[in-house]
């Protein structure tokens, strides 16, 4: 096991390097887990998990329209979820905005770095579940976005 400690705008982190097996790396960030992907060039850094949607359950019956747009881009209801725990640094839309795939919808601190949370459907906003300030664990609801229609 190697171990390295890198200072970035201050704030130290210990990396350790637990296994290197072909093209990925398993590290410990601080006493977090990643597993990083090797190409030529180097390595690519932890990669932050992606927001997780969990569709809302649809009434017996209901029929899920099929998007009229791009068939790749996902649109309907679900949740945002945090990816890790942090703490909410700032909301970037309002409850009746609508957003797309990709939209940023918070900004959240976590392990002294800032993290864009991302939504993976279009839609409206339905509610806004958290406050900037707010602390937040892994997997809590931050919103609520249901289909634009």
């Amino acid at each position: 096991m190697e171990i390295y400690n890198f200072s970035i705008s201050g704030e130290p982190y210990e990396v350790k390097i637990t296994a290197i097996k072909k093209r990925r790396a398993e590290v410990e960030v601080n006493g977090r887990k990643y597993v990083l992907d090797i190409d030529e060039m180097g390595y690519h850094p932890p990669v932050i998990p992606p927001v997780s949607i969990h569709p809302s359950p649809q009434p017996s019956g209901t029929q899920i329209a099929t998007p009229q747009h791009d068939p790749v881009m996902p649109s309907g209801s679900g949740k945002i979820k945090a990816p890790m725990p942090g703490q909410i640094i700032k909301t970037l839309v309002n409850e009746g905005d609508p957003v797309s795939n990709g939209d940023t919808i918070f900004i959240m601190e976590s392990m002294n770095m800032e993290n864009s949370i991302k939504t993976t459907i279009d839609g409206k906003i339905k509610k806004i579940l958290v406050k900037p300030g707010d602390q937040v664990t892994e997997e809590q609801d931050l919103a609520e976005i249901s289909s634009q229609e």
